[in-house]
């Protein structure tokens, strides 16, 4: 969507710079219709139209290097977008392995607490009389 945006936005500039130099042509059509009127005033003319030019020219390249460091930033923009989306997916990957433990560890307590209770209920046999170890 951003890419639709900013080719607008470069459409809507070129549609302006060019409604500029249109006027800028014709600008300097008046000049030189004045130039032929005038005779020595049209070289204060033409020094300013050329200053006006020159504005331009330094205003267009400043939004040339605008792009390309709003292409930069967009493209790292991206990268950390891509980062995340990894970082993400590992978090969701290790929380169901830490859960997936953590059922396993469980189960090991339970069977381990079981088998503790029956070894001492074993020896409280032994010791009461209870029960008895025969070898034969």
């Amino acid at each position: 969507m951003s890419d639709q945006t900013e080719g607008a936005d470069t459409i809507a500039w070129l549609q302006e710079r060019t409604q500029v130099l249109k006027a800028l042509a014709l600008f300097e059509q008046s000049i030189e219709t004045l130039s032929k009127e005038l005779g020595e005033d049209t070289a204060a003319l033409r020094g300013g139209l050329g200053q006006v030019l020159a504005e331009v020219k330094a205003r267009t390249e400043e939004v040339a290097a605008l792009k390309v460091d709003y292409a930069q930033r967009c493209a790292q923009l991206d990268s950390v977008r891509l980062t995340t989306a990894k970082l993400v997916t590992k978090q969701l990957n290790l929380e169901k392995s830490v859960e997936r433990a953590s059922t396993v560890v469980r189960i090991v307590s339970w069977v381990g607490a079981v088998i503790g209770v029956s070894i001492i209920a074993l020896i409280w046999a032994l010791i009461t009389g209870q029960a008895q170890v025969v070898f034969k």
